[in-house]
């Protein structure tokens, strides 16, 4: 029978099978003739059945391990009980087959297609090829197909789809995609093994690159004949000394004689009576090869064989670098760690999101003019200049990482370059074939301080640049060296950016400066930056550091590239960064100096997306993209921000609008057509308004904190308690309804409090919690356990509002204070009772407001009380008649609320189900809100840019903390507080029904 084969003696291979039943039936019970039977299946079904593994070691996450029976990976996992064992007849099997499958440490292109669990009087097999297609092969078990025996034979059809090894079927067809994650998880899995076996991670990670290397330039046939290597190292597989020979190449391809040949020699395993075979190197190995010699591998061939196995089956030569790179970078900087600092990975289609605005629109476009130059002599010739001009084009990613940024550049570019000399080639006018390919790898430069990394970047664009080469070639028809020519190797340095002078780090650069700059702004991994940050950024912004402590790590990026830009106006730069950078302090502290200092303002923009992984499988993080430059008067790009989905995730990017807006301004929080001066925070509302504070900040602990059913267990056992526990009020407890309780312990004179036993040691352990504290104030206020660190209880009614709330809700919802009652630090209080400012306060102006100033964090919207409230421009002080509507029409929206008690106010905002009569309401509120400004406007769009013409009026002739100016607005309220918090002054409320319970708040 021709192995492999199993239509060409389907007889046979039927025949076998039949015998193999009848062979099980009679005598084959005991585990021990696992192989035997296992062998004799794929036999029958033409596999090799030396391509797999019997008893496959499996580990799973909980510590414990297994085996599994058989694993032919991509193709079959095998389970075996002995016959007649109970196991088998109750599933149990089946469960341990699965769970192995589902553990399997591989990816997902080696997933068997089939489990097959057997007695071997009976087989049953699952067909996991549809959970593998839409990826739910850790959660799909489908229906077994069963065997006895007896009908062994049907096997051959069921599994006719394995008798070509190598090959799926075309459900499972495999694209450069999967092959791609399918290497970046082999290498990534090396890299762990060598890592726990005492190589270092710097190490491990040029190991593997060289690896990576070798493997893509054999399939690319860089090395002479196509597939050379693969064919030596398959030959010293069978003499165990795979990793023999290949370090025996590593250290050839690294010392100086190899680079002056360039050539290596290796032992022709497969024909003792050829001397040897010769690999030619192209330019650029040694960077990668020479300079730091590795120590052996400290793995066996047996442990090396799986990875051994699966690259050699892996067809490199269709991989995509830059997703194989990006996965690469991510799982050996990321093994049981956070992910490196701006190390996100995403398919190039992000990266054109920011490449596209910054450099190849604008040359495609001005590519597609030249085209229609109806002159021909005139078009040839500005064509061929044009050409010249992509081959000077300079590049630089200050934080380059894996490299993906400058290889989508390059990419892209050669395309271009591409479309350039095919229009040249119709006309008869070619280049020389050595000015054919001016884009040249040594046109793009990056800086990082991992020395991984600086490797990785480089391989990525070698690999890139190969392979547009051989689009070039294909295309035109013309045969081009293989491999970068001398002295066009990408320039990367290995070191920190925010220390190095961009403008003297490149030798190749000196009296040039780099058209772009480009990349991902990296950001500190927690909520501040680390002490290593913070020196970075000291170093960047000198003696205004100690102003700008606040500022994020990304904003260094930012300001270093603005520096550079100040004396190199032509150069662009585009950032994507983390979204915190358009939010919070940050605009204002970064885009204000930058706008006044330097002249630079932003030119396009994309607001929040989700910056997803490679696989799209979670986002890492939600980015923003912001492209700037010199000042000038061409419209600027704004792509608006994705709408979020039911669940609140922030928009998927497939969702993220195409086409921009063209708008006149783009200030440091991406708002549109307004001042490019951001918001600044301030201390004191701008407007003559009541003021904004937050509510009670115990740091207790949690001691003084309560459920319901706690309270209740506590008071049963202390009953003289009871008096002083008060309803606790956060963000969710007000939202949602909920029940928390406090015990206020300040409240209790010291003669009730020595019978209180209980509550005496929750104070005792208040004290403890203090004492512990790092903050020197915390630890003061140990001597007095029962004061809050921050208290304010309002003496009557206020206006409230939630600290956060998600961005999905189109208004926050805005309360009255209940009495009794004590409301978070996350709460903010106002210090008004009048319905005119709670109107106001509710409208969808001020949300307007709060969105362009502060922005929202992730998806959740903030009342940050210096840059949202204290900065809001109020309208100017109405007539009375028009605050009595506002009034009325504020008392609506209560009334809507009070109508559904039953429904918490998450619930009755909830945009997918807020009753019609609330959202009416509210739409009256904001048409009159909207009046009292003396526009029509009909967006929030339309509300921000507004707002910010009169914020910038208001603030131009006022500083900081002065009383304002007479155009200023003065604004009135009733009631105010003269001592706020203060018990004992207890308002007359004005006639507005706030005397009555406000229903649906709690």
């Amino acid at each position: 029978m021709a192995p492999n084969n199993v239509s060409a003696a389907g007889d046979s291979a039927r025949l076998q099978l039949r015998q193999l039943g009848e062979w099980a039936s009679r005598g084959c019970k005991s585990k021990a003739q696992t192989p035997v039977f296992i062998y004799s299946v794929l036999q029958a079904l033409g596999r090799n059945p030396f391509e797999g593994r019997l008893r496959h070691l499996v580990r799973f996450a909980d510590g414990t391990q297994a085996y599994a029976d058989f694993f032919l990976p991509g193709v079959l996992l095998v389970g075996t009980k002995a016959a007649g064992s109970p196991d088998f007849r109750n599933g149990k099997a089946d469960d341990q087959a699965f769970r192995c499958a589902r553990n399997l440490h591989c990816g997902r292109w080696d997933l068997p297609q089939f489990i097959m669990v057997s007695d071997f009087r009976h087989i049953r097999v699952y067909d996991m090829r549809p959970a593998l297609e839409d990826d739910t092969f850790l959660v799909a078990r489908p229906e077994p197909v069963c065997f006895d025996a007896k009908d062994f034979e049907a096997l051959l059809d069921l599994f006719a789809p394995l008798a070509t090894p190598g090959k799926r079927t075309a459900v499972m067809a495999r694209d450069a995609d999967e092959v791609s994650i399918a290497a970046a998880e082999l290498l990534a899995s090396l890299h762990a093994q060598l890592v726990g076996r005492g190589f270092s991670e710097e190490q491990a990670g040029l190991f593997v690159l060289r690896v990576l290397f070798c493997l893509f330039a054999d399939a690319a046939g860089l090395f002479g004949e196509r597939g050379i290597l693969v064919r030596c190292l398959a030959a010293a597989r069978k003499r165990g000394s795979a990793l023999v020979i290949l370090q025996l190449l590593f250290e050839e391809m690294g010392s100086p004689a190899a680079a002056t040949r360039g050539q290596v020699s290796l032992p022709c395993l497969w024909d003792a009576e050829q001397p040897g075979i010769v690999l030619n190197l192209p330019f650029g190995t040694d960077r990668l090869f020479a300079g730091q010699p590795l120590p052996p591998v400290p793995l066996s061939e047996t442990e090396a064989a799986p990875f051994l196995d699966a690259c050699l089956a892996l067809d490199w030569s269709g991989i995509v670098p830059t997703l194989l790179g990006t996965n690469l970078f991510l799982r050996i900087r990321s093994e049981g760690r956070p992910l490196p600092v701006g190390g996100h990975g995403t398919d190039d289609s992000g990266r054109l999101w920011l490449e596209r605005p910054l450099f190849l629109d604008g040359l495609t476009a001005e590519f597609d003019a030249i085209r229609n130059i109806g002159d021909r002599k005139w078009r040839l010739q500005k064509m061929m200049q044009f050409h010249v001009r992509l081959g000077n084009l300079t590049f630089l990613d200050p934080a380059c990482g894996s490299g993906a940024f400058l290889a989508v550049a390059l990419r892209e570019l050669r395309r271009l370059e591409l479309e350039v000399l095919a229009a040249l080639a119709d006309a008869g006018r070619l280049p020389e074939p050595a000015e054919l390919c001016r884009v040249r790898p040594c046109a793009f430069h990056g800086m990082d301080k991992d020395p991984i990394a600086a490797a990785m970047t480089r391989t990525v664009l070698f690999m890139t640049d190969h392979l547009c080469t051989v689009e070039l070639s294909e295309r035109l028809g013309i045969a081009l060296p293989d491999g970068p020519m001398a002295g066009s190797e990408a320039v990367i340095l290995e070191g920190n950016a925010l220390r190095l002078d961009w403008k003297t780090a490149f030798e190749d650069m000196a009296g040039k400066s780099f058209d772009y700059i480009m990349g991902f702004a990296p950001h500190a991994r927690g909520l501040s930056p680390s002490q290593e940050q913070k020196e970075d950024m000291c170093h960047v912004f000198g003696k205004d550091f100690g102003q700008l402590g606040r500022m994020s790590y990304t904003s260094a990026w930012f300001w270093l590239a603005a520096r550079y830009m100040q004396s190199s106006p032509k150069t662009r730069t585009a950032f994507a960064a983390e979204h915190s950078i358009t939010i919070g302090r940050n605009p204002a502290m970064l885009w204000n100096r930058i706008h006044g200092l330097m002249d630079q303002s932003i030119l396009f923009a994309r607001r929040k997306f989700a910056w997803k992984d490679a696989r799209r499988r979670e986002h890492r993080v939600h980015a923003v993209i912001i492209g700037f430059g010199a000042d000038s008067s061409e419209p600027r790009l704004l792509w608006m921000e994705p709408q979020a989905d039911a669940a609140g995730s922030g928009g998927d990017p497939s969702s993220v609008q195409e086409e921009p807006v063209r708008v006149s301004s783009i200030s440091g929080r991406l708002a549109a057509d307004v001042s490019p001066v951001c918001v600044k925070e301030r201390d004191r509302p701008l407007c003559d308004v009541p003021e904004i504070r937050m509510g009670n900040h115990p740091v207790d602990g949690g001691h003084y904190f309560f459920t319901t059913q706690e309270r209740d267990a506590f008071l049963g056992d202390e009953p003289g308690a009871a008096p002083y526990f008060r309803r606790w009020v956060g963000s969710r407890e007000y939202l949602h309804g909920t029940e928390c309780w406090c015990l206020r312990a300040a409240d209790i004179e010291e003669d009730v409090l020595a019978g209180l036993p209980r509550t005496r040691e929750r104070i005792e352990a208040v004290r403890s919690f203090r004492l512990q504290s790092r903050a020197p104030r915390i630890r003061s206020e140990a001597a007095m356990p029962a004061q809050f660190h921050a208290t304010n209880i309002p003496a009557g009614p206020c206006i409230v509002l939630p600290g956060n709330t998600t961005g999905r809700r189109q208004y926050a919802p805005v309360g009255m204070t209940q009495p009794a009652m004590l409301y978070s630090n996350n709460m903010k209080l106002v210090r008004s009772s009048d319905l005119y400012d709670f109107g106001v306060l509710q409208s969808s102006v001020f949300m307007a407001w709060g969105r362009s100033a502060a922005g929202s964090r992730k998806n959740r919207f903030e009342f940050d009380t210096p840059l949202v409230y204290n900065t809001f421009p109020w309208p100017e002080p109405p007539a009375e008649e028009q605050k009595d509507r506002i009034r009325a029409l504020a008392q609506a929206v209560l009334d809507a609320r009070a109508a559904h008690p039953g429904k918490s106010l998450a619930e009755l905002y909830d945009p997918e189900s807020m009753p019609d009569e609330l959202r009416e309401a509210h739409a009256a509120l904001d048409r009159a809100v909207i009046g009292l400004y003396g526009e029509t406007w009909s967006s929030e769009e339309e509300i921000a840019a507004g707002l910010f013409g009169r914020y910038a009026a208001l603030v131009r002739g006022r500083a900081v903390g002065k009383p304002a100016p007479d155009e200023q607005c003065q604004h009135k309220c009733l009631p105010r507080f003269s001592l706020w918090g203060m018990d004992g002054l207890t308002p007359r409320l004005p006639e507005h029904g706030l005397s009555k319970a406000v229903p649906g708040l709690f």
